[in-house]
């Protein structure tokens, strides 16, 4: 059975499928100081979409307080929070391991939600033996409608997809049950990891926090190796709001009040941009960005 109700267009997002890239996290954290080399976070909130815009996951996970902290007043007037534990709170050492889980296996949401299983042989290039397996199946819809396969593999950890049958960038040959051979190429899953300023705020705080926690790598955000690319949203706003449509279709910035001007000023905290193009979908326009709990 397909998870979700919608299926990526092959054509739209084979680029990302040839880098192994299935999934799209976007995260956030919330912290209880201000100091990047010794950050407090108490807690983090991921959503996780795959490139079908299917949600198939929403982890969060809470920090219960250090007794010997000092909370900053400024961060919690930020965040708007209070020093309190939230019951799902857990200690240091149990916090770091979930976020270091959910850093290296994001893949893991689309293994579980896509079911779809097909048993294939093949044999892996350069060799002759013929092995068996069982892969999970990632449905793309082709140009005339047709379904077409991405394979998951290991538990979603690795990805293939089928390349024409004269390439040499192949790792596996897919013998069908009529005989017929395929070649596939095999990689590394990967993901899309997204944020709001996260290239100045949650990324170096998510770095020292594995570093305390004694993690050997911290560059989880965009370890090429792993096939990730980051993307800050505030960046990619500025952007589009300085260079992208203008008028009705353009996106407007928020605006919030100076309490030493004394009067509004434009503002692209993520809050107040996405109030600012949240609209009803009209005859002139379409809907704006709007937020899944409302």
């Amino acid at each position: 059975m397909t998870a979700g109700n919608k299926t990526a267009k092959q054509r739209d997002i084979q680029h990302l499928v040839a880098r192994g890239n299935l999934i799209k996290l976007i995260y956030d954290t919330e912290i209880y100081n201000l100091d990047k080399e010794f950050p407090g976070i108490y807690d983090l909130g991921a959503h996780v979409k795959d490139l079908a815009g299917n949600e198939i996951g929403s982890p969060i996970y809470y920090l219960r307080q250090p007794k010997d902290a000092l909370h900053s007043v400024v961060s919690n007037l930020i965040t708007r929070t209070f020093p309190e534990d939230h019951p799902d709170a857990v200690d240091f050492k149990t916090f770091v391991g979930k976020i270091n889980h959910l850093l290296d296996h994001p893949y893991e949401y689309v293994w579980d939600r896509y079911r779809r299983e097909k048993d294939i042989k093949y044999i892996n290039k350069g060799h002759s033996k013929e092995n068996p397996e069982t892969v999970r199946i990632f449905p793309l819809e082709g140009e005339n409608g047709e379904t077409i396969d991405v394979r998951l593999h290991e538990n979603g950890r690795r990805i293939s997809y089928q390349v024409p049958d004269y390439s040499e960038d192949y790792n596996y040959i897919s013998i069908g049950a009529d005989g017929a051979k395929t070649k596939w190429r095999k990689l590394n899953s990967g993901a899309e990891m997204r944020g709001y300023a996260n290239t100045t705020a949650d990324d170096p705080w998510l770095w020292r926090t594995l570093y305390m926690g004694l993690y050997p790598e911290i560059f989880k955000t965009h370890t090429k190796a792993e096939n990730k690319a980051r993307v800050d949203l505030l960046k990619t706003t500025l952007a589009t709001y300085l260079w992208g449509p203008q008028g009705e279709e353009g996106l407007k910035p928020g605006s919030r009040f100076h309490p030493v001007k004394k009067k509004d000023v434009i503002s692209f905290k993520q809050s107040d941009t996405l109030v600012a193009n949240t609209r009803h979908e009209g005859p002139f326009h379409s809907r704006g960005g709007h937020i899944s709990n409302g």
